[in-house]
């Protein structure tokens, strides 16, 4: 009888299964996070790349630019993007070159709009530049609309084994009409 059942193959597809589905699902499950992060990654890249084409198109009042930021909810989507959090954020900023100068150290944040508690790396509204994306260099007459967001990407399925992870994503335009140095309807 001991013989017989250590001869016999019955339950070795059972047995072998059992020890490879937890492997199987592990895999799965970080293709799956993998694909998500990816995804995300594009999006964001997207709606950077959106916002500063839609907003660099024509001269615009606050009132339009505080919409656009909006529009970036929508566009986010299947993501949530709630700037409200604290760890996400847009910010629209444009900078022009003081006095029209061929020195950087002239650049100067024009105007901004944002959404969400996140600090613009580029510095504050009526302020100096204090870093471009690339090192970039406003000169003479030139000027540009960049735009940042800021998202923290929370794992789905290992949110218990890998901590958030941030991304930061930047889009340079230059406006099409003028300087755009002032919005409409201000001075």
């Amino acid at each position: 009888m001991i013989a017989n059942f250590l001869r016999s193959n019955k339950g070795n597809a059972v047995i072998e299964f059992a020890i490879i589905l937890p492997m199987l699902l592990i895999l799965l499950s970080g293709g799956y996070e993998v694909t998500m992060y990816a995804l995300l990654h594009n999006k964001i890249a997207r709606i950077t790349g959106t916002l500063s084409n839609v907003v660099s198109m024509q001269n615009i009042t606050r009132t339009q630019l505080n919409q656009i930021v909006q529009s970036a909810k929508i566009i986010a989507s299947p993501f949530e993007f709630d700037p409200t959090t604290g760890n996400q954020g847009i910010i629209i900023t444009h900078v022009h070159n003081e006095g029209e100068t061929q020195a950087p150290s002239n650049m100067v944040v024009s105007w901004q709009a944002s959404e969400g508690s996140v600090a613009s790396k580029i510095g504050v509204e009526g302020g100096p530049v204090a870093l471009m994306p690339n090192n970039l260099s406003i000169i003479g007459r030139e000027s540009a609309i960049v735009v940042e967001i800021f998202y923290t990407y929370e794992p789905i399925i290992f949110k218990n084994f890998m901590p958030p992870i941030p991304i930061y994503k930047t889009h340079v335009s230059v406006p099409r009409i003028g300087t755009m140095n002032v919005l409409l309807g201000e001075t």
